[in-house]
Order: structure tokens, then sequence, then C-alpha cells
């Protein structure tokens, strides 16, 4: 199942996210209350999903909370921003999300402690800067 040193205690820190614009009309809509779900991939198991707390009423959350995943072979996690809407409007909206990133290109993408992952295919959408820590 390879080499003990492989494996490695995940956690992710959602610090902020900016340009976020909510695409819904209609009773209820106005501004977002984001929250964020990371999902991290591994090699050893199947993959873990963590959520972070849902910031009421604003474009440019600042959440600043780490996410702890446990022990495994991490190789890639993904961001998806949500407009919480409670139980109205029949579930809630997405704002923003990620492809799926390597953490160890992530690791050496900058030397910043804060880094940002874009989506590509429309880079309206808007930002997430997280910070990614693998220890032993």
């Amino acid at each position: 199942r390879g080499n003990p040193s492989d494996y490695k205690n995940l956690s992710v820190q959602v610090v902020r996210a900016e340009g976020l614009t909510l695409r819904t009309e209609g009773w209820g809509a106005g501004m977002p209350d984001p929250y964020a779900i990371v999902t991290a991939y591994r090699n050893d198991g199947p993959p873990v999903t963590r959520r972070t707390r849902t910031i009421a009423d604003w474009y440019r959350p600042v959440w600043n909370q780490r996410l702890h995943f446990g022990r495994g072979r991490w190789q890639t996690f993904k961001v998806v921003i949500w407009d919480s809407d409670g139980f109205f409007n029949e579930g809630d909206d997405l704002l923003l999300t990620t492809p799926r990133v390597s953490i160890e290109a992530f690791k050496s993408l900058s030397c910043c402690a804060a880094k940002s992952l874009q989506d590509v295919s429309d880079p309206q959408l808007g930002r997430v800067y997280v910070e990614t820590q693998l220890s032993s």
C-alpha cells in the first residue's frame, strides 16, 4: 500500500473569496450567504469533504477557517463555493468552482502563503484563496 512516508496529514485553510456574483433572481435574491466545500482526493481511499461556516450577506467572505482531512496519500483537491438559501428557493446556488488541483503542484506555485485558485473556464466568476499544509 505504499511507503509509510507517503501518508501525510492534510489541512486546507480557506482564507477568503472575492468577486462572487449571485446569478439568481426573484424572492430571496440579494446578497449571497457563501460557504465553501473543499473535497480532497487520495490514492488510498474515498474522497473526503469538509465545509466552512456560512458568512451572511457578503460578496467578499473571509472565513480564515482551517479544515482537517486526516492522514492519507493525498493527490488533489477542489473548492466549490455555494450561496446558502436555507430552506428557501429549493436549494443552494453555485457561486464558484475550481478545477481539481494537484496538492504537490499547488504547494510549488508560489512562495506566498495564500494562493489563488481561479476557475479557468470563466475568469469572471471570482477567486478563492486557500493555503494547504501536509505534515507527517
